[in-house]
């Protein structure tokens, strides 16, 4: 079984890209906390709120809305002198503007993957 496990020498670029997503994708989320005025370090937002995102893979609800917003809020009331209608504002709008509108361009994408491109080109320039 474990014969096929590539090793870790190989799994080093990968990892790290992952790492640099995750943090390039919470950075998105920081930008709400920006734009709110909240006085939330960067650092300290890319430690915590993970646990947040994290605690979205509960199977409970549909697309983890509920879980990760009181999640958020527990941690973010507790450690910052923060409203909860501030952080349930950054949640929601960072799974709409982070997951639902780049879901949608993959969408968007995997409906011309199939396609043949000659004949998709020749179908938008006729129309």
């Amino acid at each position: 079984f474990y014969d096929d496990f590539p090793r870790l020498k190989v799994l080093i670029l990968p990892i790290f890209l992952s790492i640099l997503t995750w943090v390039l994708i919470f950075s998105q989320y920081y930008i709400f906390v920006i734009a709110l005025g909240l006085q939330i370090s960067y650092i300290a937002f890319l430690f915590l709120y993970p646990i947040a995102d994290i605690a979205g893979f509960i199977p409970i609800t549909i697309a983890a809305i509920g879980i990760r917003e009181i999640t958020a809020i527990t941690i973010f009331t507790a450690i910052y002198n923060v409203k909860k209608e501030e952080i349930l504002i950054i949640s929601l709008l960072g799974f709409i503007i982070v997951d639902i509108v780049t879901g949608f361009a993959g969408f968007l994408l995997s409906l011309t993957e199939t396609v043949d491109k000659k004949n998709f080109i020749k179908a938008l320039k006729s129309s």
